[in-house]
């Protein structure tokens, strides 16, 4: 599947529900969301040839139920899809966090159990979309509802 261009349109592709509680969303667009960015995101971007203006960000979250989840859609606009899976791989890899290939909710994922919780993250096109949630159960209910 191939997401929306327009950044709002992708932040209306975002669960309403996340762990059993209403989910707030916001989108954040090129330079802020760089700006933000781990240096890890920032290697990836270098190594895919784009640059902050074509990076968009719809993130997702919530904290009720004592339960802190969350979906973030990162589409960098022109990215070469197979080099931007390799390259997040190979950067998450050199930061210590060994994602292996997985089926959830009838979807090939890579699944990682990282310090912020359990993380499954899913390509398409020109985006990753990735899923946070403290156990296996509620990231598989959030899985099924991705696009």
């Amino acid at each position: 599947m191939v997401l929306p261009a327009d950044a709002k349109a992708v932040e209306a592709l975002l669960p309403d529900q996340l762990c059993g509680s209403s989910s707030d969303k916001r989108t954040i667009g090129g330079d802020e969301g760089v700006k933000n960015s781990d240096d890890d995101f920032k290697a990836i971007l270098q190594a895919v040839g784009r640059k902050a203006s074509d990076v968009s960000v719809a993130l997702a979250t919530t904290s009720g139920s004592g339960q802190r989840c969350s979906v973030t859609i990162i589409r960098i606009a022109g990215a070469d899809p197979a080099l931007l899976e390799k390259t997040f791989l190979e950067v998450e890899s050199r930061s210590g966090h060994n994602y292996v290939r997985t089926t959830v909710a009838g979807r090939e994922v890579w699944f990682a159990d990282s310090t912020g919780g359990l993380t499954w993250v899913i390509f398409s096109g020109d985006a990753m979309i990735a899923a946070i949630a403290q156990d296996e159960a509620a990231g598989a209910a959030i899985v099924a509802q991705l696009p």
